[in-house]
């Protein structure tokens, strides 16, 4: 009979730890605890599965090891061993005798000052991780164990090393992480430290709001009642989609906590607290604009790129519209580091309210109204036997971008010309000739589909019917990084898992 795991992890490491029971398991490996003989105390043993110890794997499995052991850090779970026996690789930490902040949370949300205690403590792991050239890319509370009023910091098996000298076990622009608290760009596999201070501030809104924060959902257009001016600004600016508009470093985000600490007054309970103010001005536009409070009425960090709604003179390809279009050239745009997209959703709005007044030329004043450096727009309709494509840019100060020409088509399917609108609309915004895009939109046309339909469906809140137009474009193209992103968030708003979060471990 074959031996089990724990049977077989606790003859391989007989001579210097008494394996008592299994701990927990994941997809790659298990935890089991166990007494070291030696200095008799009670140590956890984290093991990879025999089945998954690919060269790749084991490298990965050790390198965690050694991540830990070089950090060395109260809030941080100290590695005391690792190696193989056996043909088992396994480390050996401290036993963590307490329960994970997932655990925690299921008993309600923390307080304000324990909330703002969580944060120091993971920003003060984070900066000796940082300082040492590693990115951890999976911070999340389940990954958090609280202890005598400490946090700390656990499970670096996915962390990346910055250190140009380092070997790297993932691919250019590879997808990895959990997608319930991963940034927008780490879904392509471009990630920063940036990316883990995103991260913090999605665990310290769920631990404060009890909510989980939704990547898909607008700094702007999130629910910021119920705490104070200072977390809620400091929370808003962690959050931003553009990572150059986050604080720069975790001692910078630290000192931002620390600020709210010294000065915790309430928010007012209502809906939608520092979110969008409609600015009506009086005899020409409404303008849209956002604002959040800091004490006074701040602007928050300009946008590069306004997608406005397209004009297509007849439906195309099973009744795709402008605004669908508009939507995958703002997708296709938002996987560029560089480039910072104003949210499909706002942008159209702004449009719809733009347009009831009777203004002649309203993309004129749509940089302005959404605070970006430009808004760009597209005219499309049939051209013997082709699509003609007539392209406009304008600034902020309402004034056309000169030298952005139109296209001519021959039969194209959307997703295609969507990455030729696209580029030429990165060639304004970045200044140059052929920027690289990042390819975030998929080259099957069925997937696309299903994607832009699953798009709709989570826009208005169906998020069943979502969930399954997601799982149809994934379907349709298992290399669909940002559908199967989706697909997650998706179930995330149903309360559910979902039978595909391995896919992203």
């Amino acid at each position: 009979m074959a031996q089990s795991l724990l049977e077989r992890t606790r003859a391989a490491l007989a001579q210097q730890y008494d394996v008592e029971q299994e701990l927990g398991a994941g997809g790659m490996g298990a935890v089991f605890l166990a007494r070291d003989v030696t200095l008799e105390r009670h140590v956890a043993v984290k093991i990879l599965r025999p089945e998954h110890a690919t060269a790749t794997a084991a490298e990965r499995f050790l390198r965690e090891a050694r991540i830990i052991a070089k950090l060395s850090h109260p809030n941080v779970v100290p590695v005391h061993a690792a190696g193989e026996a056996d043909g088992l690789y396994y480390y050996v930490m401290d036993h963590v005798d307490g329960e994970t902040l997932a655990e925690r949370l299921k008993r309600g949300p923390l307080s304000e000052a324990e909330v703002l205690k969580l944060g120091d403590d993971l920003l003060a792991a984070l900066e000796v991780a940082h300082a040492n050239d590693v990115i951890h890319r999976d911070v999340k509370p389940s990954n958090i164990f609280l202890i005598d009023g400490r946090a700390l910091l656990s499970d670096f098996g996915i962390a990346k090393i910055t250190d140009p000298d380092s070997t790297a076990l993932t691919g250019a622009h590879q997808q990895i992480g959990t997608p319930a608290y991963m940034p927008p760009e780490q879904a392509t596999g471009d990630v920063s430290a940036r990316t883990d201070l995103y991260a913090v501030g999605m665990v310290l809104y769920e631990a404060l709001t009890g909510r989980r924060w939704t990547v898909t959902t607008a700094p702007d257009d999130a629910e910021w009642s119920g705490m104070s001016r200072r977390l809620c600004h400091v929370l808003r600016r962690a959050l931003d989609w553009s990572p150059g508009a986050r604080f720069g470093d975790a001692t910078v985000f630290r000192e931002a906590l620390a600020g709210a600490r010294a000065r915790r007054s309430r928010v007012p309970g209502i809906a939608k607290a520092a979110a969008l103010v409609l600015v009506v001005i009086a005899g020409t536009l409404m303008v849209r604009e956002i604002v959040t409070r800091r004490g006074g009425d701040e602007r928050l960090p300009p946008r590069d790129l306004a997608v406005l709604p397209f004009d297509l003179a007849s439906p195309w390809e099973e009744g795709l519209d402008g605004r669908q279009l508009a939507r995958l050239v703002g997708r296709e745009l938002g996987g560029t580091p560089d480039i910072s997209v104003v949210p499909s959703q706002l942008a159209f709005e702004w449009w719809d309210s733009a347009t009831g007044v009777g203004v002649q030329i309203p993309e004129r004043e749509a940089a302005a109204g959404l605070n970006s450096r430009y808004a760009a727009y597209a005219e499309i309709f049939p051209a013997a036997g082709s699509l003609a494509v007539q392209l406009s840019v304008f600034s902020a100060a309402g004034v056309p971008v000169p030298g952005v020409s139109g296209l001519n088509f021959a039969a194209a399917r959307p997703h295609e010309l969507s990455k030729e609108i696209a580029l030429e609309f990165a060639k304004v915004v970045l200044g140059e000739e052929r920027p690289e895009l990042r390819g975030r939109i998929s080259d099957n046309w069925d997937a696309v589909k299903a994607f832009l339909q699953g798009d709709e469906a989570f826009t208005r809140g169906a998020y069943r019917p979502a969930v399954g137009q997601y799982a149809a474009a994934v379907a349709h193209d298992s290399t669909f990084v940002l559908a199967w992103w989706y697909l997650a968030n998706a179930f995330r708003w149903l309360g559910e898992s979902g039978p595909y979060e391995k896919d992203f471990q």
